[in-house]
């Protein structure tokens, strides 16, 4: 998954999440044109009202994935970010409002922190806000496991 192996308390997950993401992208049935990291701080409000989106990665991928970016920020504000229940009903929140399954989106949160780890790894920097919220994420995966990806 990574050109280095993980540190040995990620292993199990990092495994999880490479073998979750081929399920995911195994299993997608709608590709849309993604931001790719979507969060707070990459959108602006205009004088007007309207919202704006900067900084695109630009992909192709499930619109699952996207929400992905913005359930783990903001990082700098764990009272939001780490808190399960906060993070959960954020979920169910883009779930029914984008009418996507909620299954998706936890997999691809849960997919989205490993990456982000390795990321934080390869630049040397820590990663212990996404370890803290990775346990608890993994551990609902279970129960949004009971219906198909």
């Amino acid at each position: 998954m990574i050109g280095f192996p993980p540190p040995i308390e990620l292993k199990d997950h990092f495994s999880k999440a490479h073998e979750l993401s081929k399920k995911l992208i195994s299993t997608q049935t709608n590709e849309v044109l993604l931001h790719g990291d979507l969060h707070h701080e990459n959108v602006l409000s205009r004088s007007n009202g309207e919202f704006v989106c900067f900084d695109p990665k630009g992909f192709i991928g499930d619109p699952s994935y996207e929400i992905a970016t913005i359930l783990k920020n903001p990082w700098n504000h764990p009272e939001i970010s780490q808190d399960i229940h906060l993070f959960t009903d954020r979920a169910r929140y883009f779930a029914k409002e984008l009418q996507l399954p909620i299954n998706r989106i936890f997999s691809f949160a849960y997919v989205h922190l490993c990456l982000s780890i390795a990321w934080s790894i390869e630049d040397g920097q820590a990663y212990t806000y996404q370890k803290k919220i990775l346990s608890e994420v993994y551990e609902k995966l279970d129960h949004y496991f009971q219906t198909n990806l």
